[in-house]
């Protein structure tokens, strides 16, 4: 029997792909792998695998019940995971340890690749080695041989790269109302950039990025003052469609410049035309036209102003790690910032040992040794109260996932 690949489905439609390969990675035509979108690949690609399981599951089910199985799962990926999946293929236990140990010390985000695959069998129906030691002892092979060649770790944002943005600032333009406003409820925060600005231009979807109709809480004190905001977000990398809502507390006195509080009103107020189908954070441009914030091009503007001052060179998650140092130093206690961050306990202590050394290279710099000393002492009460040995702390931020040898 020749087996033929499926027909588009009524509910999964796919576009072609107009941009040509690399020639570096060329694919062999194939009428099981069409030429369309990487996003559209892990749903409309097939094997003669994936279709003798189709063809058996229509013989006891009708098509439409089977299409919307498979938008069902379609719909559980977003789509920058949907392309990145994209370029895997079906494979064994014995290609996956033989991929991981070519690669082994090297660059490939090997965490990655594997739940790429992983999903590709999963949508297919077809078997995955769950429990192979094989496995099991590749992927623990490839993060103790790569855990020297880690992504440099990002310096913090500090006061001093929020004052130096505020007075660079034109808070009569919209954009820079809207860039002051993600800058400071990140810090605050302690939020991924990600998730309060959008990936591209075109890629704003409510389904994970908060719009403009989002209820917004503006907290006070009995005295009427600002207390704080307070947001929920549909989609945190960690969380998934559970999302997490977004806490940030208001400054007063000499940060009262630095007020998110203050920084949302000002960026809602300059941008109240922008309509509601829009993303939270979207802004006006010079020809009064509704844009979203993207990403690259918030960290490119601020980028360009801490260049000029001589700052410390940050990436999005500088937002997150420097609002924590801060409210530590603040004497906030870490289980409140672990709540806000959205960090278990075992998660934030990682996180911080993760980032100690160049935490601590700065925090030297800017506050004095009593203030360090206490920071340290308030992190390793915070360990003991939770009865998390510092072994095990330790070896989770040196790359080992101590879960394989439970």
């Amino acid at each position: 029997m020749t087996l033929t690949p499926q027909t588009e489905t009524p509910h999964l439609h796919y576009q072609l792909a107009s941009r040509k390969a690399n020639t570096k990675n060329y694919i062999t035509p194939s009428i099981f792998r069409p030429h369309i979108l990487a996003k559209d690949r892990i749903h409309a690609w097939s094997t003669p695998y994936a279709e003798s399981k189709r063809l058996a599951s229509s013989s006891k089910y009708s098509h439409q019940i089977i299409s919307w199985g498979d938008k069902a799962m379609s719909e559980a990926l977003k789509n920058s995971s949907k392309s990145s999946y994209g370029r895997e293929s079906y494979t064994d236990e014995t290609l996956l340890t033989g991929f991981i140990g070519f690669h082994l010390g090297g660059v490939v985000n090997v965490k990655g690749w594997l739940s790429g695959i992983r999903a590709w069998h999963d949508f297919n129906g077809a078997p995955w080695p769950t429990d192979s030691r094989q496995l099991c002892l590749a992927r623990s092979g490839a993060r103790a041989a790569g855990a020297n060649r880690k992504c440099p770790i990002r310096n913090p944002i500090t006061l001093s790269h929020l004052l130096a943005l505020y007075f660079s600032l034109d808070f009569s333009k919209p954009f820079h109302c809207a860039i002051w406003a993600i800058a400071l409820i990140c810090f605050w925060g302690c939020r991924r950039l990600g998730e309060l600005t959008i990936g591209s231009k075109n890629s704003f979807n409510s389904k994970y990025n908060a719009s403009r109709s989002t209820f917004i809480n503006f907290q006070l004190l009995p005295n009427k003052s600002p207390k704080a905001i307070n947001f929920h977000i549909p989609w945190t990398k960690t969380t998934k469609e559970s999302g997490a809502s977004v806490t940030a507390t208001a400054q007063s006195g000499e940060l009262a410049i630095l007020c998110p509080f203050l920084a949302i009103k000002c960026h809602l107020e300059s941008n109240h035309n922008v309509p509601n189908s829009f993303s939270l954070f979207a802004y006006l441009d010079d020809n009064n036209t509704p844009q979203h914030m993207v990403k690259h091009l918030f960290l490119n503007f601020c980028d360009s102003i801490w260049k000029k001052k001589g700052l410390m060179n940050v990436h999005g998650h500088s937002f997150r790690i420097g609002g924590a140092v801060e409210l530590l130093i603040a004497k906030v206690p870490p289980e409140i910032i672990a709540a806000i961050g959205g960090w278990t306990s075992l998660a934030f202590l990682i996180y911080w040992c993760r980032f100690e050394k160049i935490l601590l290279a700065h925090i030297l710099k800017a506050y004095d040794n009593d203030q360090v000393s206490r920071l340290q002492s308030t992190l390793d009460d915070f360990r003991i109260s939770n009865r998390i040995p510092k072994s095990v702390i330790d070896t989770c931020a040196n790359g080992i996932d101590i879960s394989d040898y439970e």
